[in-house]
This record gives C-alpha cells, structure tokens and sequence, in this order.
C-alpha cells in the first residue's frame, strides 16, 4: 500500500484531528498551571515549606484559607511537579525549586519575573477587548493609547 493511500485512509485522518484536537486544547490550557503557580506564589506557600514539609492545616491557618479549598491547590501544585506529598496531609518543595522560587539571594531566583509575568495574566485575558476598542492590552493603566 502506498504511503499515499496510507494517508489519505479514514484512520489517518481520524488520527490527524486528534493531534489537532490535543494541540489546540494543550494551547487552551495553558492557563491553568499558570494559574496554579501564581496562586501558590501569590499565598506564599513557597516560602512557608521551602525547607521543611509543613501539613495543610498548618498552611490555611497561616494563609487564612479553608484546608479543603487549599489541598486542592496544593494537589494542582504536585500535580505540576512544583509540591510533593506521600499522603496528601504534608506538602514539601522539590529541592531544585527552591532556588528558583524561595532563594531570592541565589542566581536561579525566579519569583520577581514570576510575579511580574503575573501582571500580564489579566491584561492578556481581554486581548480581544483591546482588539475591539483600539487600545492596547497593557497592565500600565496610564498608557492606554497606540
């Protein structure tokens, strides 16, 4: 059978519009880990276990956050590969995320660009308002202008 025949076969095709589907759903997503790490960050949850493993209840009560509503971001966390857990009660940073997310003294420190790539997470959900109006999607309120 020829590669073209191959091709053009209806499992060929079914097969390519499910990579498609997975590709532009992987696109659609990507606000969702985003989304986890700047909440993790935005809580503080990186510093508080960024050398020891502290328990969900301890990290709400420190947050001020209810520990149901908390272990689930901590799960999105681990699910991601930034929080560790072997019984979903105590929660740990790998140790290679620490000089990028706790370590603000150290080379690999990522928390400020982190936050200010942050900034941009509201402006950028409103790109087709700023389409419509004329004006630019800028977290810099005063420069609204082309």
């Amino acid at each position: 059978m020829s590669d073209a025949l191959i091709a053009s076969s209806p499992r060929a095709r079914g097969n390519e519009l499910a990579n498609k589907q997975v590709e532009l759903l992987s696109i659609a997503q990507g606000f969702l880990p985003a989304s986890a790490l700047f909440a993790l960050l935005r809580l503080g949850v990186f510093e508080m276990i960024s050398d020891t493993e502290r328990s969900v209840l301890d990290l709400a009560a420190e947050t001020g956050s209810q520990p149901e509503h908390l272990a689930r971001l901590l799960n999105a966390g681990v699910m991601l590969g930034l929080l560790e857990t072997d019984d979903r009660i105590a929660y740990r940073m790998p140790a290679d995320y620490q000089p990028l997310l706790v370590a603000s003294d150290q080379p690999g420190y990522l928390g400020h660009w982190l936050r200010f790539m942050e900034s941009w997470y509201k402006p950028f959900a409103t790109l087709d308002q700023a389409v419509l109006q004329g004006g630019r999607t800028n977290m810099y309120t005063h420069d609204q202008a082309i």
